[in-house]
């Protein structure tokens, strides 16, 4: 699919949306639309990376991750032709394209050096490790950091239900050590259970694991759990690295950050599609797993982190992105990784605005229009890395949505690498303190920074017009936008202003709920209330001052709200 042959426009993302909406992706059902999605979204990283490709042909790998797997490797200038990309399919390479056959300059100086036929057999090693064999696997590339996302890990049963299965159906185990050989001879002592004891087992399975993360140089692991374990009907589905009880995970800064499953989304539907007062109810029994954060790290965000269980979920998300930003920011050479139970929810969650919030500063994907990078992260970060759609439409749990609202709130500075890259940092402490937060601890909510004028859910237009923001080169930022060329400096040069960054977030929750409007909707519990609202909520944005003029014609054709 030529470049020049296809333009990105809300067209492609109402039929991304529709077909989203309507089945789950898979990895073993590839449909030509699905190739299509997987092409344009290749396409998109091009215009900014270098890449290599490593297969998942019908879910070898995963069933629910892309068959084709990005593997950012470094920036380039956005002026130059689309690079040549490396394809490790089955470990074979196809063609290799770097740096100076396509004419591009590369912008990070410490960009990965990983070797993809390397990590792809990392992959395969350490995919019992993870819940639903979801593997550690990169995504967002910044300053040659990663920001990766995976599942939780796995529990005993699913270790020795995965590897029965490979075993009988594959004919062999995956591996998980370095000594060929051990592939046959580990796959029947891990699905019988006889020969190694169980510690035995999980040194070995969790021990690639360790391998994979310490490969992609990650250094802190954030879960999203409430949990500590995922428990049903008595039975540990699930474990997680801060109850690892033989502390293989120690080496890592582990950072306990409980964040509201996905069935807390009804109450945002519930609730009009707004997030006053929505406060997760802490006191379940299965909540478990208390909020812990090394001081190294929060005692430089200026938040009471004692106070978490008593903020809305916009305040905990806010947080929580401050958290990341600081940790993605830091000065080392540092990976970051990213999970919840099956990582297809809140972790795509957090990926996505990430995503959003870097592209927002200037520091990735520059070359993207708010169309590709909308289009980009719903394909992507969401679509094909798994998340149920259909399922969740059908419950009302719309975390999905609720990303693409939370961009009001990402608008000050305390949410831009940019600026907190500008702060100094104090020299950190050979013996780290942590914030360890036990049931007693609560308090009071922290203030906002909000797009107040924003519009609410079930706003849409007829007619899409988004209102382009100028760089600082007089470009429109909705378009290319290209850094100034200079001798040693990198993408993190970048100035991007408070307002500037604010009305590229506001450009891209346009984009996004003009599309979403139209291709699925958005269903209200309650009918004179929940409309009267929705119209209330649009005259008080549409007359609010310094606000462009995204939707031109209100509660027409792209929106349809209905009563349950």
């Amino acid at each position: 699919m030529a470049e020049e042959k296809f333009k990105f426009n809300e067209e492609q993302l109402i039929e991304l949306l529709v077909n989203f909406s309507k089945s789950a992706y898979r990895a073993s059902e590839i449909t030509p639309f699905i190739e299509e999605v997987q092409n344009r979204t290749l396409l998109l990283f091009s215009k900014d990376y270098q890449y290599s490709v490593i297969s998942n042909q019908n879910g070898e790998l995963c069933g629910h991750y892309p068959t084709k797997i990005v593997l950012l490797e470094s920036h380039f200038n956005a002026t130059s032709a689309p690079a040549k990309t490396r394809a490790f399919e089955n470990g074979s390479v196809d063609t290799v394209g770097n740096g100076a056959e396509s004419g591009r300059k590369f912008y990070d100086d410490k960009s990965h050096s990983n070797n993809p036929k390397k990590l792809r057999d990392l992959f395969v090693r350490s995919r019992l490790a993870r819940c639903r064999s979801r593997f550690v696997i990169p995504v967002i590339l910044y300053e040659g950091k990663y920001v990766c996302r995976s599942a939780t890990l796995s529990s005993t049963a699913e270790v020795y239900g995965k590897s029965s299965y490979d075993y009988l159906f594959s004919g062999s185990s995956t591996s998980t050590s370095d000594d060929p050989g051990e592939f046959s001879r580990g796959a029947g002592n891990i699905s019988s259970g006889y020969g190694s004891s169980e510690a035995q087992i999980f040194n070995r399975i969790r021990g690639q694991d360790i391998k994979l993360l310490k490969n992609l140089r990650i250094k802190y692991i954030c879960d999203l759990m409430v949990e500590n374990k995922k428990v049903k009907f008595y039975l540990n589905l699930t474990s997680s690295e801060k109850v690892d009880k033989r502390n293989r995970y120690s080496e890592f800064s582990l950072l306990a950050i409980p964040y509201p499953g996905v069935e807390f989304f009804c109450l945002f539907k519930e609730n009009n599609y707004r997030t006053d007062g929505l406060v997760f109810d802490w006191s379940q029994s299965f909540v478990d797993s208390k909020l812990m954060i090394p001081e190294s790290v929060s005692g430089r965000l200026n938040v009471d982190w004692s106070r978490y269980k008593l903020w809305d979920i916009s305040n905990l998300s806010q947080n929580y992105m401050k958290l990341l930003i600081r940790l993605l920011s830091n000065e080392e050479d540092s990976s970051l990784l990213v999970h919840c139970i099956s990582g297809w929810d809140r972790t795509s969650l957090f990926v996505s605005l990430l995503r959003i919030s870097l592209w927002a500063d200037g520091l990735a994907h520059q070359s993207l229009s708010a169309a590709e990078l909308v289009y980009l992260t719903v394909a992507y970060d969401w679509y094909l890395f798994g998340h149920n759609l259909p399922e969740r439409l059908d419950k009302g749990e719309d975390i999905f949505y609720f990303c693409f609202y939370f961009l009001r709130y990402l608008a000050g500075e305390d949410y831009s690498v940019s600026s907190r890259r500008s702060r100094s940092y104090s020299e950190r402490s050979s013996t780290e303190s942590f914030v360890f937060l036990g049931d007693g601890q609560s308090g009071s909510d922290v203030s906002l920074s909000s797009f107040s004028s924003l519009p609410d859910a079930g706003l849409s237009s007829s007619q899409f017009t988004v209102t382009p923001v100028a760089n600082g080169d007089g470009e429109a930022m909705g378009g290319s936008h290209h850094r100034r060329e200079g001798s040693g400096s990198s993408c993190s040069d970048i100035d991007v202003s408070s307002t500037r960054r604010r009305q590229r977030l506001e450009s891209v929750s346009a984009l996004f709920q003009s599309a979403y409007g139209k291709a699925i909707g958005f269903h209200y519990p309650g009918t004179s209330t929940s409309v009267t609202g929705a119209i209330s909520n649009v005259l008080d944005w549409a007359t609010s001052a310094g606000r462009g003029m995204f939707y031109k014609n209100i509660m027409r054709d792209g929106c349809h709200i209905e009563t349950d």
